[in-house]
C-alpha cells in the first residue's frame, strides 16, 4: 500500500518552483509582503520562533535578521523536500541562528491509522 500523503502537501517538483510561482503570482512582490509582516511583527533579537508551515524557508530568513544569531527558529513542514530547500536557503542566504526544521506528520500518522482501522 503507497504512503498517504496528505491533499495540502506540496510535491518535490512544486516544491523546487515554489518561491518562483509565489513571486510570479504576485508580480514580484512576494519577498516584499513577507519581509512587511515580519518587520510588523514584535520579534526582538534572542528570541525563539515557530514557524508552522515553514515552506522553503524565505520568511524564516527575514526573521533570523530580526532575532540575530543568539535567537532560534523551529520550521515545520509537511514536505520533505520544502524542508530540505528551507535548509539550502538558510545555509545559503545570510548567517541563521539556530534553524531545526522538522516534518509534521501527526496528520499523516492519524490518517494511516484511520485507513487501517477500516
Amino acid at each position: 500500500m503507497p504512503p498517504l500523503r496528505s491533499k495540502v502537501e506540496v510535491g518535490p517538483v512544486i516544491a523546487r518552483h515554489y518561491d518562483f510561482f509565489m513571486d510570479f503570482t504576485s508580480l514580484g512582490y512576494y519577498s516584499y509582503l513577507i519581509k512587511r509582516v515580519v518587520d510588523k511583527m514584535d520579534i526582538q533579537p534572542g528570541q525563539s520562533i515557530i514557524d508552522l508551515g515553514s515552506g522553503t524557508g524565505r520568511n524564516d530568513c527575514f526573521i533570523a535578521r530580526k532575532i540575530g544569531l543568539d535567537g532560534s527558529i523551529l520550521g515545520l513542514d509537511m514536505s520533505k523536500e520544502m524542508l530540505r530547500l528551507s535548509r539550502e536557503n538558510a545555509a545559503s542566504r545570510i548567517p541563521m541562528p539556530s534553524l531545526r526544521n522538522s516534518e509534521v506528520d501527526g496528520f499523516t500518522e492519524k490518517h494511516k491509522q484511520r485507513r487501517h482501522n477500516d
